[in-house]
Order: structure tokens, then C-alpha cells, then sequence
């Protein structure tokens, strides 16, 4: 009878410490919320350059930045149309230097992805001229 009881509280135990695994890897990765931070739209007035957010990653994540381009106005649904994403981004600065020229400034990044140009059908003109994006790292004094 102590071996069927033995083997009985092994069980639970084991059950148990699946389950509090189970629950520690869902803190770490809880369902992520992106939020619009930013958005600001270009000296024409055609375009938006938006800034989203992760606000966190859970337990073991890290805040993560994208910035995406949209015809202006437009809801931003996803990530689909980002042209540039990072981690632990320290400051983050977006401007327009032109009409078609956005610029993405940033003291410290960890760069997952870049793009350095743009287009969309849905804003008249665009294809025959795309939006280009520069980076701006930060500048090292000599």
C-alpha cells in the first residue's frame, strides 16, 4: 500500500509542478499589447509615420518599437507595413525633413530591421515617388 501512495503523491506532485511551470511560462509570454505612440504626418499631408509600441514583452521581454508608414489617416492595423523595428530604443525621435523624407533618430537601439524606402498605391503619386527613411544613429563625440 506505501509504494501505490508513494507513487500516488509523486503523481501530484509532478502534476503540480507542471502546472506551476505552465503558469510561469504564461507570464513570460503574456499576450503583448501594441499601442500607437506616435504619429505624425508628413509636410504634404499625405502620409503618416507611426510610431507602435509593445509595452513590454512580460517577464523576460523588453519594450519593442516599430515605425510603420500609412497613407494618412489610415488605421494601423499590424506591423505588415513597418520600416524600421528595435529593442531597447533610448530615445526614439521620428521628423519630417521633406515631403517624401522621414528621418528616424535614436541615441541607443538594438535594430531588428530597417527599410530605407516606402510606397503605396493608395497615395496618388507615391510610386513614382517613394517615401525614403534615413536612420540617425547618435553621434560619438571625437
Amino acid at each position: 500500500m506505501t509504494i501505490g501512495r508513494t507513487a500516488t503523491r509523486v503523481g501530484i506532485s509532478l502534476v503540480a509542478l507542471c502546472l506551476a511551470a505552465l503558469l510561469a511560462l504564461r507570464a513570460c509570454v503574456a499576450d503583448v499589447r501594441i499601442d500607437e505612440w506616435q504619429r505624425l504626418r508628413s509636410p504634404d499631408g499625405r502620409v503618416d509615420a507611426v510610431v507602435l509600441s509593445s509595452g513590454g514583452g512580460g517577464a523576460l521581454g523588453s519594450d519593442v518599437f516599430w515605425v510603420t508608414l500609412v497613407p494618412a489617416g489610415t488605421r494601423v492595423t499590424g506591423k505588415e507595413n513597418d520600416v524600421f523595428n528595435a529593442m531597447h530604443v533610448n530615445p526614439l525621435n521620428i521628423r519630417w525633413l521633406e515631403p517624401r523624407v522621414v528621418e528616424i533618430a535614436y541615441g541607443h537601439a538594438v535594430i531588428s530591421g530597417f527599410v530605407n524606402h516606402w510606397s503605396d498605391p493608395r497615395v496618388s503619386g507615391t510610386l513614382q515617388a517613394p517615401v525614403e527613411i534615413r536612420l540617425r544613429a547618435p553621434t560619438t563625440p571625437p
